[in-house]
């Protein structure tokens, strides 16, 4: 694909205030055909800054040093550009300049910065700052820095420290998702821009900036020679054109709050039913069709008012400007009184346009101001660079990124060779599997009812993605009266094993970046399925049938997608029998197993059988088998879409569905290793306990590991074979407790048996518990204290601060706060509490107080979370479920057994 190329360049010229040099400069860049130019350190005032103008380059701008013939910097480009000028920010010390502007229509924004020798972090930090607030398009932030961002590589010095500024820099890059251009086309390289002759020293201090959302608009970037300066020039070649994307059509929201729109909508969709809705048009073709209407519909009534509104504003123009010739020439009062009429009528059309910018704008601000800005951080969604999964090549270009996923999904999804289907009924059939009955049978298949279908509209979250078809929540939730008769239909006939809707099979993958996972690998992103949303409705109410019936059918071990189950409940369980490890005398092992891919890997075959076996009827069966009849995938790579991908496997995550279909498709393994007398698991009382499960999270405890671990091994190696499920023996993490392994354990299992600490469930579960605070609560305090340092670089007011703190500190601490049963000291809860107020006021001092912050809002305060309060609600509600004869949990169980005496007794025992 052709792009049009501009040349950059950045070059600090030490001065042009001599003619001569000056024209040797403009002689320089017009020979090297110069497109954009940055120059530092021009020592010119605004008078000789003009006289460029006159060298060949109309549009230049510049940042003069108002105390003398120092500093300054300024922007060139060349005549052949066709550049519009749209805005500029200005230094009065000579420091730094933005402009703004259009070239060949395409919006960028130019940052041309020199950082005197000596200045302080807050010249850095304003810098930032405009890169943050007031930059658009695409940014090109080039300059003088004076900084060595990898002292190792960039300098010859034998001082290898990195400088507080330079720190300081490399903060703001990371937290702004910015790229040294240089550095990345060159990560080994040694080459600089800098000699200096005092030290004997070359350096590179001359660095050019972008987003990385704009890498691949980069050619190359190269470092020229020291001709007319003491300073090299950086050579980078770009290009600004825009890949076209391919996106689908998405309803406007705000159609709907239109009254007149609403009506006609209505008016189209009842005609509409009123001619095709007949017994020879299937139910599910006639509710596909009707989206298509509809959607026709919208896209006509949003044409036609916008060319009424054009014309509105042209006919007004136009008379506004013949009743003003008139006014000129007969100085008519009458005529004054119609210009002010005229006036008044075209304002407030232009005023109605402003509020509907002002309201997007305070949305997007809202969207896209702090909160999002941190979940941006941590999730740094957008892709800049890819392994291709064949080849290991590494990618920029955004169409060969998509190519790479694209070829990482298609092989992700295929089936591979399966094992009979009598096998597998055979394995199935040697379990004692609970089953459900012809009641729970009749409920899951009784028709859907309207109340059914209200109440999974009101579920529906507003401001979520859209499938598909582009249909929002809020559709749903408005047309609610015309649409849930056509749904119930359609929904019962699918029921009754009926096809579903075309437009259901399709679904749009987005991806999102595991946590400390490499993110240049394609297997590295949790694929989430945006489904349509009456796709949606459909599996929701399906799912909340199911919900009553699982509970019966999955043992307690599992935790994961169950009514009344939660993940504190299994966090606390382990640690009970980990110390009953540690404690005893016996040989045992802990084993956490790492699954690959594990929802994306289910194979249906196996899934019905075991619905099958579990008792379901096939007209259950056959409804959700029809969810999974040929469905399809386009993945969306930074916003735009691949080609069609086919799904012959997986849960799709995004569907209400599926985490309760993987708790029944992961019951007969668990199952499997409850009956297997061979595996072993940890005695207490009279109840052996083998595993922890929370979805596809497992956590083995063994004892006897020299015959158990085998069998284990054996196990998951033939239910895989069954069901897809394959482990990650490389990922797996063990505890081991007076275990002395033997050859033949390290020849059968692949996976270390040494490790000291183990990760389950986002706790840190050490092998000796005494030390499970430092692993969790000091690590996550220091980790906390890194991210508020982070988060203190951005322009952020207090109010968004304290939002911060709810959104992101508060909910990590309160996951250990309900996991772990450990005290937690005083002194700790006022360290967190110094750290937040030190964030919150920015580090100056504080002019609330702490406690009133911590107020309700209506009470004067900013709600601001009083962790010590949810630390004892956390662990309070442990002792409710000591109390409560319904919470019937393997924890509690576990504690009975160790206690011998009613928990609720416990609570009233004073006695040490």
């Amino acid at each position: 694909m052709y792009h049009h190329e501009y040349r950059v360049i950045t070059l600090n010229v030490n001065g042009l205030n001599n003619p001569i040099k000056r024209s040797k400069a403009i002689a320089k860049m017009k020979r090297e055909k110069q497109d954009i130019i940055f120059w530092q350190e021009t020592h010119l005032t605004n008078t000789e800054h003009e006289k460029l103008c006159k060298m060949g380059f109309r549009n230049t701008y510049y940042s003069s040093y108002e105390k003398g013939n120092a500093r300054g910097v300024a922007v060139l480009i060349s005549n052949r550009v066709n550049f519009q000028f749209s805005s500029q920010i200005t230094d009065k010390e000579g420091c730094y300049l933005l402009v703004k502007g259009f070239i060949d229509n395409k919006e960028v924004t130019l940052l041309n910065f020199y950082r005197p020798p000596g200045s302080n972090k807050g010249l850095i930090k304003k810098v930032f700052n405009m890169i943050t607030t007031d930059t658009s398009g695409v940014l090109t932030c080039a300059g003088d820095w004076n900084i060595n961002l990898h002292p190792i590589l960039d300098s010859t010095s034998k001082i290898k420290n990195i400088t507080p500024e330079a720190l300081y820099t490399k903060k703001f890059l990371k937290e702004l998702s910015m790229l040294d251009v240089w550095r990345d086309l060159h990560p080994t390289d040694k080459c600089f821009t800098f000699f200096s002759h005092s030290h004997r020293i070359y350096s590179r201090i001359d660095y050019v900036f972008m987003f990385k959302t704009d890498r691949h608009r980069i050619i190359k970037c190269d470092i020229g020679v020291r001709d007319i300066s003491d300073h090299a020039g950086v050579y980078l070649t770009l290009h600004l054109d825009n890949r076209p994307k391919e996106t689908l059509w998405k309803l406007n929201t705000s159609l709907l709050n239109d009254p007149k729109c609403r009506k006609y909508i209505e008016e189209e969709f009842e005609e509409y039913m009123l001619f095709n809705d007949n017994e020879t048009v299937s139910s599910d073709t006639l509710w596909d069709a009707a989206k298509a209407v509809i959607r026709g519909k919208f896209i006509m009534w949003s044409a036609r008012k916008k060319k009424e509104k054009e014309k509105q504003i042209n006919d007004l123009t136009a008379k506004l400007k013949s009743l003003e010739t008139r006014h000129m020439k007969y100085n008519d009062i009458d005529v004054l009184s119609q210009i002010r009429d005229t006036k008044q009528t075209l304002n407030n059309i232009y005023e109605s346009e402003m509020e509907k910018r002002v309201k997007y704008i305070k949305q997007t601000f809202y969207e896209n101001g702090p909160k999002s800005k941190i979940r941006k951080q941590l999730a740094e969604r957008f892709i800049h660079k890819i392994k291709d999964p064949q080849t290991d090549k590494m990618y920029h270009k955004p169409e060969d990124i998509q190519r790479s996923f694209e070829k990482y999904y298609k092989n992700l999804y295929s089936q591979p060779q399966a094992v009979e289907s009598v096998v597998v009924s055979d394995f199935l059939s040697s379990l004692d599997l609970p089953s459900v009955g012809t009641m729970q049978n009749k409920i899951m298949t009784q028709g859907i009812t309207d109340e059914e279908i209200n109440k999974a509209i009101s579920r529906l979250k507003t401001g979520k993605m859209p499938g598909a078809d582009g249909y929002p929540a809020a559709w749903y939730k408005t047309f609610r009266k015309i649409l849930v008769p056509v749904l119930k239909k359609c929904f019962n006939d699918i029921l009754r094993g009926g096809e579903m809707p075309l437009s259901w099979r399709q679904a749009i993958i987005s991806v999102i970046p595991k946590p400390g996972k490499d993110r240049t690998e394609c297997s590295s992103y949790r694929p989430i399925s945006v489904l349509n949303m009456d796709y949606r409705l459909y599996a929701s109410i399906l799912a909340k049938r199911m919900e009553d019936i699982v509970p019966d059918l999955i043992d307690p071990d599992q935790t994961g997608f169950v009514k009344h189950r939660q993940t504190q409940d299994n966090v606390r369980r382990a640690l009970h029998l980990i110390n009953q490890m540690r404690s005893s005398n016996r040989e045992s092992i802990a084993i956490s197993l790492d699954a690959e891919k594990a929802f994306d890997s289910v194979r249906w075959e196996y899934l019905y059988l075991v619905l099958k076996h579990f008792g379901f009827n096939n007209q259950v069966i056959g409804c959700l088998n029809s969810l999974y009849s040929s469905p399809t995938a386009r993945i969306k790579i930074n916003g735009s879409l691949s080609n069609t991908v086919f799904l012959e496997r997986g849960c799709r995550q995004g569907c209400p569905l599926s985490p309760t279909l993987f708790a029944l498709f992961i019951e007969p393994l668990a199952q499997a290793i409850r009956e297997d007398k061979d595996i072993t698991g940890v005695l207490i009382g009279n109840t052996q306990y083998k595993m922890c499960l929370y979805a596809d999270d497992i956590l083995m405890t063994l004892s006897n590991p020299k015959v158990s671990l085998p069998k284990l091994l054996h196990l998951l190696e033939e239910f895989g074979s069954y069901s897809g499920y394959k482990l990650n023996l490389h990922k797996t993490q063990t505890l081991t407790f007076n275990l002395n392994p033997h050859e033949d354990i390290y020849r059968t299992s692949t996976f270390k048996l040494t490790d000291s600490i183990m990760e389950y469930l986002g706790v840190r579960i050490p092998k000796d518990l005494t030390t499970i605070y430092d692993h969790n609560y000091t690590s996550i305090t220091a980790d906390i204290k890194a991210d508020l340092n982070r988060w203190s670089l951005l322009p952020t007011n207090m109010y968004n601060r304290i939002d911060i703190i709810k959104m992101n500190v508060l909910s990590r601490l309160l996951y250990l706060f309900q996991s772990l049963p450990i005290e937690i000291p005083p002194k700790q809860f006022n360290e967190w509490n110094r750290m937040i107020s030190t964030f919150i006021w920015a580090k100056q001092r504080p002019r609330i107080r702490y406690q009133t912050l911590q107020l309700p809002k209506d009470k004067g305060g900013r709600a601001l979370p009083c962790l010590e309060d949810y630390y004892r609600a956390a662990q309070l509600r442990f002792l409710v479920g000591w109390c409560d004869p319904e919470c019937e949990t393997k924890w509690k169980e576990l504690e009975q057994n160790f206690i011998c005496e009613p928990l609720p007794s416990v609570l009233g025992d004073k006695s040490p």
